[in-house]
């Protein structure tokens, strides 16, 4: 397996698909969320990108099989955190909200993502992933978001801040396994308590298809 680096990205070219995949992840309900997603099927791309991401806690693993077509690179959350007004409602003021978000964003001891091709394996750590932040967004929670048990989150508009360590790749054809592992500890002090990730892809990246039309026959007569 040739070795597999990260892509060359700015902070700046990252954050706006930072926005795009915690809103897949935050806008829609529990059922359709690619966050609880056991088999693939609601993986999200866009012209940018297509997102791989973890889960929003599990203790058994999750295997996910996806076919991409080779034509853009792929975003891979390994953690992140994020924090609204419409969860925190000690909250005040933005600046609340990022020193809650980057607070437990900050308790994560464990941030990965492990890619695996024909036998060989290249692990990313916390210091190798890059760390990005969002700007404020406004943001739309259904009625039936996934944050509504556990946060008590209402449905409706709010304003939310977020943290992550991602990894962006160019992946050439072939097949790859792509393990997504995070941790962090209960913390009282944050009112946190544990979260585990353990997260498999099963990823065939494929040619992109070029259909050419068939010349039309003349026939004489």
């Amino acid at each position: 397996m040739s070795q597999i680096r990260i892509k060359e990205a700015t902070t700046d070219q990252l954050k706006p698909m930072l926005v795009n995949c915690l809103r897949d992840l935050l806008e829609k309900e529990r059922s359709s969320s690619p966050g609880n997603d056991q088999t693939g099927e609601r993986q999200h791309e866009d012209g940018d990108a297509y997102y791989l991401v973890g889960s929003f806690g599990n203790i058994e693993p999750v295997v996910r099989r996806l076919t991409l077509i080779e034509k853009k690179p792929i975003f891979v959350l390994a953690c992140s955190c994020d924090d609204s007004f419409a969860e925190d409602r000690k909250a005040s003021s933005t600046e609340d909200l990022y020193k809650r978000a980057r607070g437990v964003f900050g308790a994560f001891d464990v941030a990965a993502i492990t890619i695996v091709r024909g036998g060989q394996s290249q692990k990313f750590s916390m210091d190798d992933l890059k760390s990005v932040e969002t700007e404020v967004i406004e943001i739309v929670f259904p009625e039936d978001n996934v944050y509504k048990d556990k946060y008590l989150v209402r449905g409706g508009k709010t304003y939310l801040v977020g943290c992550a360590r991602v990894g962006y790749f160019d992946l050439e054809p072939g097949e790859y396994r792509i393990i997504i592992e995070a941790h962090h500890p209960a913390k009282e002090q944050l009112d946190i308590t544990e979260f585990n990730v353990d997260v498999s892809y099963v990823v065939n990246v494929i040619h992109k298809v070029v259909q050419t039309k068939t010349p039309t026959q003349q026939i004489s007569r």
